[in-house]
C-alpha cells in the first residue's frame, strides 16, 4: 500500500511538473526579449544623451533644436528631393565620439552611433559597378558596428540608424537619398570614390 501510494505521489508530481516546465520556459524566453528590449531602450537613451551634449547645445534657436531632436527620435517626415550623388563627405570627430560631417557644402552634427554608420557606409569599399563607393552588407555593418561600438546590434538597429542618418542630412540641407539601400547588396553612401581606385567586391 505504501508503495502504491508513493506511486501515485510520484505521478501526480510528475503531472504538475510538466506544465510548470513549460511555463518557465515561456517565462525564460519572455525574460529574454524584455532584457533585449531594455538593451535597446538603454542604448536609444545613450544616443539622446550623446546628441544634447554634441548638438542642442550650440543651437541657438528652439525650433531648430526640436528638429533636430525629430529627427533623432525618428519623427521627422523626410522631404521628397530627386537622387544625388556627392563629390565628397568627410568626417570630423570630436572627443565624445560624435562627429561633424562635410557632405559638399552641408555641415551635418552627427552622434556617435550615426557618425560609425556615415564613415562605414563612405568607406572606399565593397561592390560597385560604378564611379561611386562599393555596397555594404548588412552583415558587414553589424560586424564593424560591434567593432567600433563594442556593443552588439540588430537588422532592425541598422535600419534605424539609416533612418536617423537620412533625418539628420535632410535636416541640414542634404539629401537624404545619399543614403542608398538595395534589398540584395546592402547600403552605401552615394560619394564618388577616389580617383584611380578600383571597384571591388571585398569585405570589410
Amino acid at each position: 500500500m505504501p508503495q502504491s501510494a508513493n506511486r501515485r505521489l510520484i505521478e501526480t508530481l510528475t503531472a504538475l511538473a510538466a506544465p510548470l516546465g513549460r511555463k518557465l520556459l515561456r517565462a525564460h524566453a519572455l525574460s529574454s526579449r524584455t532584457e533585449e528590449l531594455l538593451d535597446d531602450v538603454a542604448r536609444s537613451l545613450n544616443d539622446l544623451i550623446d546628441l544634447i551634449k554634441s548638438n542642442l547645445v550650440s543651437l541657438p534657436h528652439s525650433e531648430q533644436r526640436a528638429t533636430i531632436l525629430g529627427a533623432q527620435l525618428g519623427i521627422r517626415r523626410l522631404s521628397k528631393k530627386p537622387a544625388q550623388e556627392a563629390v565628397s563627405a568627410v568626417l570630423v570627430w570630436r572627443r565624445d565620439g560624435s562627429a561633424l560631417a562635410r557632405v559638399d557644402g552641408a555641415s551635418i552634427p552627427l552622434p556617435p552611433k550615426v557618425a560609425v554608420l556615415l564613415d562605414i557606409l563612405v568607406a572606399d569599399r565593397g561592390f560597385a559597378a560604378d564611379n561611386l563607393v562599393g555596397w555594404k552588407t548588412v552583415a558587414d555593418i553589424l560586424a564593424v558596428l560591434k567593432e567600433r561600438t563594442q556593443q552588439g546590434h540588430s537588422k532592425a538597429a541598422v535600419k534605424e540608424l539609416v533612418y536617423r542618418l537620412r533625418c539628420l542630412l535632410d535636416c541640414h540641407g542634404a539629401s537624404a537619398s545619399l543614403v542608398r539601400s538595395h534589398r540584395r547588396l546592402g547600403y552605401r553612401f552615394a560619394v564618388r570614390r577616389a580617383p584611380g581606385s578600383i571597384p571591388k567586391d571585398q569585405n570589410l
